[in-house]
């Protein structure tokens, strides 16, 4: 077997496991920020859910707004709220609940996530320069 393709497979596996590893971790972050929001109806499978059809439809408006705004600081802004709006939506309709409730939670979800995208790359970071 070609060593190229042996370690492009093995990329894209642990590519494929951190995809999943995200989502099954942003169920749960999502889970506690609905219940800080206190949404009536909420489930880890709902929130499961709720993210797995995020992730495609955010995946969609933004490969969408890159085709027409291209990159940039406008298409990113634009992409958030526009995420934070389907995402919002997503909870009230998973949960039967408020659409405000729904934005709250998302909100609350995603500045989790980016904190948490914060932590991570400080200690990745941390780890390259320390090894480095």
């Amino acid at each position: 077997m070609d060593p190229m393709a042996l370690l492009g497979s093995l990329g894209l596996g642990v590519a494929l496991l951190i995809v999943v590893v995200a989502i099954l971790l942003g169920a749960a972050l999502l889970l506690l920020a609905m219940k800080i929001v206190s949404v009536e109806g909420r489930s880890y499978l709902k929130a499961l859910g709720v993210v797995v059809v995020a992730f495609i439809a955010n995946l969609v408006v933004g490969f969408l707004l890159g085709m027409v705004l291209g990159a940039g600081l406008l298409a990113g802004l634009l992409n958030l709220v526009i995420s934070l709006l389907i995402t919002g939506w997503l909870v009230s309709l998973f949960c039967k609940s408020s659409f405000g409730k729904g934005v709250g939670a998302a909100a609350l979800y995603w500045l989790f996530f980016i904190i948490l995208g914060v932590l991570v790359s400080t200690l990745f970071g941390g780890m390259l320069v320390a090894t480095g």
